[in-house]
């Protein structure tokens, strides 16, 4: 959205909310100062409670505000969502980045025609819009809008860091496996990677840019693809980077020349899916 020219601002509520005991008040004063033509509200089912509140707030200040809800929540439960809460406008199904921008152009020119990738109302009914296909190359995407963000008040969970400040990153979206417990409504199985040498690029910008000491990989298994992780260790060792960094992983697709390599580079800790111990259950899952 910026790189296309539009203003964009982001409220972090809940960061707020521990750092400086940011309420809905206090969001309400800020909505009716800054007066947006659009609100994107992100949730998962956890905080669909505040996302419902946060619509109603922003529809009561200005009722010809857009209201849009994205987030795995919506997602998975599209129409279900959009029935419920009656102040969202438009959800955002899945990946994003290109229909919320596509959306934000057709409000911006009074465009009704339904886009790709959203459930909308037309005549008071909620109608589904055709799914959009997933982001092939992740690397068209610009890297994620951290100086819009309080990035000096944020903590990772305990024992998940040794140094500070800290902060996360995405290498790659998706995930081929199928465990029942586990929702993929946004990336699906659709694995696509980021070149590696991009994302150590990133992992120079947060340093410099952030003085960041201390990483959390994301994906939903960093070491899917070992020569890509490979290659993406390399680069940090070649270009002398001092970052510690943490990922998540399965214990079947790793090896020792890869863990030695990861070591090297920073890695001091693997979250690992291990799940049950015992066999039945594991089948089962």
């Amino acid at each position: 959205l910026e790189k296309r020219g539009h203003e964009v601002g982001i409220i972090d509520g809940a960061a707020l909310s521990v750092r400086e005991n940011y309420g809905f008040d206090d969001l309400e004063r800020d909505i009716t100062k800054i007066n947006p033509d659009i609100v994107g509200i992100t949730a998962t089912t956890s905080q669909y409670l505040p996302a419902s509140k946060t619509a109603r707030l922003v529809k009561n200040i200005r009722r010809d505000t857009k209201v849009v809800l994205g987030g795995v929540h919506v997602s998975a439960r599209p129409v279900e969502t959009m029935k419920e809460i009656e102040e969202v406008d438009y959800g955002i199904i899945g990946e994003g980045e290109i229909t919320t921008l596509e959306l934000a152009e057709a409000i911006e020119q009074n465009n009704n025609r339904p886009i790709e990738g959203t459930v909308y109302r037309s005549n008071g009914e909620v109608k589904t819009a055709p799914r959009r296909g997933y982001i092939e190359n992740l690397d068209r995407l610009p890297f994620p809008a951290r100086h819009l963000l309080p990035m000096t008040f944020y903590r990772p969970a305990p024992l998940s860091y040794r140094k500070l400040p800290a902060t996360s990153i995405i290498s790659s979206r998706g995930c081929p496996y199928g465990c029942v417990y586990c929702s993929k409504s946004v990336h699906g199985n659709s694995v696509r990677f980021r070149n590696p040498e991009r994302v150590v690029d990133e992992v120079e910008h947060l340093i410099r840019e952030y003085g960041i000491k201390d990483l959390t990989f994301y994906d939903d298994t960093f070491t899917l693809d070992a020569g890509r992780v490979e290659r993406m260790c390399d680069a940090i060792i070649k270009r002398k980077i001092d970052i510690g960094w943490y990922c998540l992983a399965r214990v079947d697709n790793v090896n020792e020349r890869l863990l030695s390599r990861m070591k090297r580079a920073g890695c001091y800790e693997i979250g690992y899916g291990i799940e049950s111990g015992n066999e039945d259950i594991l089948r089962r899952i």
